[in-house]
């Protein structure tokens, strides 16, 4: 998604694939995204990222939920040297 300048899912087929692999078919998750406004470095992305999510009144529901596992992606954009963040939350039910 970063070469495309946008926040969100890249190839959320075999993402969910593997997850359901992992941790089973019935296993919910929940995201979170993050896009820095300019080119930053990939710590004060990560700390605008993490800002960001816990000043949401959403991200802080979906943070303040039951977890099984997380994980955080991050790209940057080639053309814009953005930042891109994903927060993955996995929950079996």
């Amino acid at each position: 998604m970063a070469q495309y300048g946008q926040a969100g899912a890249f190839e959320p087929t075999s993402r969910r694939a593997a997850i359901a692999a992992e941790f089973g078919e019935t296993a919910q998750v929940r995201e979170l995204f993050f896009a820095a406004d300019d080119s930053r470095s990939i710590q004060d992305a990560a700390v605008m990222a993490v800002e960001s999510w816990v000043t949401s009144p959403d991200s802080i529901n979906t943070l303040n939920g039951p977890v099984d596992a997380y994980g955080v992606e991050m790209f940057q954009s080639p053309d814009s040297g953005r930042w891109f963040a994903t927060l993955l939350i996995v929950v079996r039910p």
